[in-house]
């Protein structure tokens, strides 16, 4: 796991006067904050293909598949959801999040907010396991 504190050298770019960025992939930790870079949205962990989460340095803009359940999760305003199998909406969701990184930025803001007003950690887990339940029954069929 990567001390995002240590020395690296973004962080000798910025002190020299580079303005820093990263978008995509960080490999080294769940996410790039206090790494020295000065505008950031990644895709967690070694990124998730199907409905992948895009950290922010706010939060998470979340881009999803539409199944049961989802749409009551996720307010539209703080990702996008798009259709079971279209790999090419898929693709330009999380392509336009990573390319306005502002707009992954707000959609994590406005989740983090809704989190907070909507969701406490019991009443969460019980969705996220009422909705694997319901996907397994759904697969057995």
């Amino acid at each position: 796991k990567f001390d995002n504190s240590q020395w690296n050298w973004v962080r000798e770019l910025g002190a020299s006067g580079y303005d820093t960025a990263l978008f995509g992939k960080w490999h080294l930790n769940y996410s790039p904050e206090g790494a020295g870079i000065d505008d950031w949205a990644v895709l967690d962990d070694q990124g998730k293909y199907y409905n992948p989460d895009i950290i922010t340095p706010s939060g998470r803009s979340v881009v999803a598949t539409r199944v049961e359940g989802i749409q009551e999760s996720l307010p539209f305003e703080c990702g996008e959801l798009v259709a079971p199998g279209d790999v090419d909406a898929l693709a330009r969701a999380v392509a336009l999040r990573l390319s306005r990184p502002a707009l992954a930025d707000l959609e994590g803001r406005r989740g983090h907010v809704h989190v907070q007003k909507h969701r406490d950690a019991a009443t969460a887990a019980r969705t996220v396991s009422q909705l694997s339940l319901s996907l397994l029954a759904a697969q057995r069929r």
